[in-house]
């Protein structure tokens, strides 16, 4: 599902709020003209970035803040091209450590099973799920914690077969599986 809440003249962009003229964006905030950049805030024009902050027209930059005219920076240090890359693959291999099995995710931890994941978090055997904490056999789930078999949800807690319980009646209802 492509979110453009609140976002102007975005495209393909995923999970991004308050952005203008961005293309292929995922989770990014208030940033501008920005291309492929994934969990920023505040950058403008900036392509290739991930995790960075306040960041002005950069490029294959990582965990960086208030940068201007950069390109290949891990956490604000300058790096060849070569050295960048890699870093970022084993920061790429330590993320995929702790999601066992899953395929095509970004940003999961202690996940398993898992397909094209994004952010998520404790879940198991779910598809197409973004910013998920503790979720199960879910699919198309958004922004979702402690769901169980699930589909097409968002901004939801405790929930069994999309179907909404407290967290008592939720706990409960799973010890009887």
């Amino acid at each position: 599902m492509i979110e453009k809440t609140y976002n102007r003249l975005c495209d393909d962009c995923l999970n991004c709020r308050r952005c203008c003229k961005c293309y292929n964006c995922f989770n990014c905030s208030a940033c501008g003209d920005c291309i492929d950049c994934k969990n920023c805030t505040y950058c403008r024009e900036c392509v290739d970035c991930l995790n960075c902050v306040e960041c002005d027209n950069c490029r294959d930059c990582y965990g960086c803040k208030k940068l201007k005219d950069k390109r290949f920076c891990f956490n604000n240090v300058q790096y060849s091209e070569s050295e960048y890359y890699d870093l970022l693959v084993k920061v790429k291999a330590s993320t995929l450590e702790t999601a066992n099995n899953c395929i095509e995710c970004f940003d999961c931890c202690t996940c398993g099973e898992c397909s094209t994941c994004i952010n998520c978090y404790g879940c198991y055997d779910c598809q197409n799920c973004t910013q998920c904490v503790n979720c199960s056999f879910c699919i198309d789930c958004n922004n979702c914690s402690y769901c169980f078999d699930c589909k097409g949800l968002e901004h939801k807690q405790f929930c069994f077969k999309n179907t909404q319980y407290t967290k008592e009646e939720y706990f409960a209802l799973l010890e009887t599986l």
